[in-house]
């Protein structure tokens, strides 16, 4: 499966990586079928999106730093193209 920039999804994270969650209109096929705003954190803060790998949580499993706050983040995510890797550390 590819990520939404086109190229492979990353198989891992590391400490010091920077990502970018996509947009909800990214996501969502039609965002105009949804019959109200979204109410993930993302959308609620208004948040630039891109956040920072500060922990590894477990097998396939990290939390990371945003402008709003903390948030987990999943091998799921990784594989789905929710979360883009702008810049990796090693």
């Amino acid at each position: 499966m590819k990520g939404t920039n086109g190229k492979n999804p990353p198989n891992d994270l590391d400490i010091g990586d920077l990502i970018r969650v996509v947009d909800c209109t990214t996501r969502f096929n039609d965002p105009d079928d949804l019959n109200m705003a979204c109410c993930c954190s993302f959308c609620k803060s208004d948040s630039s999106r891109v956040g920072v790998v500060i922990e590894e949580r477990g097998y396939r499993l990290w939390n990371t730093i945003f402008d709003f706050g903390m948030w987990e983040v999943s091998q799921w995510n990784l594989d789905s193209g929710h979360i883009e890797v702008i810049s990796e550390t090693g």
